[in-house]
């Protein structure tokens, strides 16, 4: 009988969904107790030969969602599961080989919770660079929170949820197709019905992200703001009084802080102060004694920013003036 369903969003990453697998195969809870289910939309590299591969070693189902969004897709695992215990891994991570065991122990002893996990690069990646160490030390900053995880600290590459809990909560908004905003605004609508999050600081994987670095980040972030966030800011506008992000958002509203010499302001930081920081940072990135943990929340900020002032162009190609900085 099924208990467990291990839902897997998918895109163009065979080699990290087969160290995925690898790991599901070497799981303490029992074989026949657990389901994987692979969503993908048609990826033309081996991802197929990788489920293929995993056919006689896992009790897998492999399933094409016609929109290729990381929420289309989790939703499709979910209505697929035969498991009374959902557990949402994104492609890029490898579980602790008591994950799903620790989910499942944890969902006996508690009612109306979502379960979350944490998930770090390897202290070997930490060790050769300041942005993994950066990220690695913002990932473990949830652990304060324990038993009621904030929405702005709601991270879902590796969380589990009871299936009618899923479903009462109303899946994830398929009106978030960019990255970025679909897991916020699903803790909104969680807590909203009295739900809580739970931080399970041994439920543990490993992040195994392809190309981290500086420049790829600040692009997400950017994308997150420009597209991403704009339904989570239509629908929860008061997700953003109590975070960071709403000094930068007070641009789009035109509100008193950017209406004196915003343009210049802007031009001077863009050219000469951020670029600095972005160029500081890639060179310092291999260097522990120059790690500085402000810069990167400055260069972070900017790539948001750029984000929220390029909402109202239509042009789609715009490119981010960091990103010149990588080529």
């Amino acid at each position: 009988m099924i208990k467990i369903s291990v839902i897997i969003p998918t895109w163009m990453r065979a080699t990290e969904l087969e160290i995925l697998c690898n790991s599901l195969c070497s799981q303490s809870f029992n074989f026949s107790d657990f389901e994987v289910i692979i969503c993908d939309s048609n990826s033309d590299d081996n991802t197929s030969g990788v489920v293929k591969k995993f056919e006689n070693k896992l009790n897998i189902i492999y399933h094409h969602s016609k929109i290729n969004a990381i929420s289309v897709k989790r939703n499709d695992g979910a209505r697929i599961a035969s498991g009374n215990i959902l557990v949402f891994l994104d492609d890029d991570v490898i579980p602790s080989s008591q994950l799903l065991e620790i989910y499942y122990n944890k969902h006996k002893e508690t009612t109306e919770k979502v379960l979350m996990g944490l998930s770090l690069f390897s202290l070997l990646k930490e060790n050769k660079s300041n942005f993994i160490k950066y990220r690695n030390r913002r990932s473990l900053r949830v652990l304060k929170f324990g038993n009621d995880v904030s929405s702005n600290n709601f991270v879902s590459m590796n969380f589990s949820i009871k299936k009618t809990d899923f479903f009462k909560i109303g899946l994830f908004d398929e009106n978030f197709v960019n990255y970025g905003g679909e897991d916020h605004d699903f803790s909104c609508r969680m807590k909203e019905l009295g739900f809580k999050s739970v931080m399970l600081s041994d439920a543990r994987s490993e992040h195994i992200e392809p190309s981290p670095n500086l420049i790829n980040r600040m692009k997400k972030i950017y994308v997150s703001a420009r597209y991403g966030f704009v339904p989570l800011k239509n629908k929860f506008p008061n997700f953003f009084n109590n975070s960071s992000l709403r000094l930068l958002e007070e641009y789009e509203d035109n509100k008193s802080f950017f209406s004196i010499g915003r343009i210049f302001t802007l031009f001077i930081l863009n050219k000469y102060v951020i670029k600095n920081i972005i160029s500081y940072l890639l060179w310092s990135d291999s260097k522990p004694l120059f790690y500085f943990p402000i810069f990167y929340r400055v260069v972070f900020a900017a790539a948001y920013f750029e984000g929220v002032k390029d909402r109202k162009s239509d042009n789609n190609n715009d490119e981010p003036y960091f990103m010149k900085l990588s080529k």
